[in-house]
């Protein structure tokens, strides 16, 4: 049987109305492109084309779909036969289109990665070491010198008149020495910066029998010694501001002592300590550096005790003082350092960690648990612990015998306007540290020691 057409009722049931359909399936090579469900009314389903059941007379007229090819079959005379039409002709070729519009300017594309970096140049060969100079040979050792000549002696012969000494050294005349008379009392001069002060001894001569007598008049006294004739006298320097004359060839041989200078009735060495006129009382002093300080604290003898404001003698070592006192106190030619000019001190001596061992005196010092706490004084600084004193309206008292010293500088406290800058020492640290203190106000006031610094 041959079919150009026939009609296949398929049903696409809708949740609870089926509704027909009828497909028209064409010999003419209409596709059949999708069927999602075949019901029951006689085609079958199959996975696969090559599956199709056999065609016999028995199931002539079956229905049965591919779904592997879309294609339905009939079993048509015990054949299977596809309701695929064939291929169809090819078509026309189609008209050429249109040229179409111009494209839209491509976008700009990313910036392309950075190149890598170039590798790094071997370093250049090091030159080699010139070899070494040789050593030059040593000079020869110079011979000794020849040994001085000896020293002369010399010796005084009272001039025929006795109005003074002839000076003979090695045999000859070297010098005359003649009594001077007393001079009228000049104008009182200006004070000297170290100048030798005080007293001048006098002499006098006297010729008797079998030699000379030299009187010398010290401190208001008179002393003598007889140089028999054709001796000598010879001076010695003591060391701490006499010399020291020596005449005659006795056992002991006589003696007799005249002043470098004199502060009040005390002679002393201006290489060593210098005068204050004021109070006649004399100070050591020492150089730091490039510096020169007082060798001890000021001692003014004007007060009769500790302090200005507090008459107990209580402060062994020095007197202390209000700072207004203490700008004024310093003798001539000296003042009360600034808080820079006690930097530059500590920094002399190795800083504030070391100064405070270096510069405080070998005794004096104790803790407050009676354990030393002294220093080196390695540079003749000599601190000791005076303390300090502090008054007012409600009480006070001296603090910090033989445990702490406090001296007065000249500079404010920038931050406390009120307050003044002073260089602590203590029995308890090896180091010094910078405080600030209210010197004095309505109600109370401090009193501190005094260092000076030469102008």
């Amino acid at each position: 049987m041959s079919l150009k057409k026939f009609f296949l009722q398929v049903a696409f049931p809708t949740k609870a109305l089926a509704i027909g359909t009828m497909v028209f399936l064409a010999a003419c090579g209409d596709d059949i492109t999708e069927i999602t469900h075949v019901n029951e009314f006689g085609m079958k389903v199959i996975e696969s084309g090559e599956n199709l059941p056999k065609c016999t007379t028995e199931n002539e007229g079956a229905l049965v779909y591919a779904l592997d090819s879309a294609a339905a079959y009939a079993c048509v005379n015990r054949e299977w036969t596809s309701f695929n039409g064939k291929d169809g002709a090819d078509g026309k070729d189609g008209k050429d289109g249109k040229d179409g519009k111009d494209g839209e300017d491509g976008k700009k594309g990313d910036k392309g990665d950075q190149g890598k970096k170039g590798d790094k140049g071997d370093q250049g060969d090091k030159g080699d070491k010139g070899d070494p100079g040789e050593t030059g040979e040593q000079g020869p050792k110079g011979d000794k010198g020849d040994d001085g000549d000896a020293g002369t002696s010399c010796t005084m012969e009272a001039l025929a008149d006795s109005s003074g000494y002839k000076v003979i050294c090695g045999g000859d005349s070297v010098a005359v020495i003649l009594n001077g008379k007393k001079g009228d009392k000049g104008d009182k001069g200006d004070q000297g910066d170290q100048g030798p002060i005080g007293k001048t001894p006098t002499v006098e001569t006297e010729k008797i029998t079998g030699g000379t007598k030299i009187t010398f008049g010290v401190d208001g006294g008179t002393k003598s010694i007889v140089v028999k004739d054709g001796e000598g006298c010879s001076l010695s320097d003591h060391g701490d501001g006499s010399i020291i004359i020596w005449c005659g060839s006795g056992t002991p041989p006589a003696t007799e002592s005249i002043y470098k200078a004199m502060c009040g009735d005390k002679f002393y060495d201006p290489n060593y300590k210098f005068c204050d006129t004021r109070t006649n009382d004399l100070y050591t002093y020492v150089k730091i550096g490039a510096q020169t300080w007082m060798g001890e604290n000021l001692n003014n003898g004007e007060y009769s005790g500790c302090t200005s404001t507090n008459q107990s003698d209580d402060c062994k070592y020095s007197k202390l003082f209000l700072l207004s006192e203490g700008k004024e106190m310093c003798p001539g030619g000296w003042h009360l350092p600034s808080l820079e000019e006690f930097k530059t001190l500590i920094n002399a001596v190795g800083g504030e960690n070391v100064a405070g061992k270096k510069l405080k005196a070998t005794n004096g010092w104790l803790t407050e648990d009676g354990v030393s706490g002294n220093g080196t004084d390695s540079y003749g600084f000599s601190a000791f612990p005076t303390g300090w004193f502090y008054a007012s309206i409600a009480g006070g008292g001296h603090y910090g015998a033989n445990s702490l010293l406090r001296l007065w500088t000249t500079t404010r406290n920038k931050d406390e306007p009120d307050e003044y800058y002073i260089l602590e020492f203590s029995a308890d640290s090896d180091a010094v540290v910078f405080r600030s203190f209210v010197p004095s106000s309505t109600t109370s006031n401090m009193s501190n020691a005094v260092r000076c610094l030469k102008d």
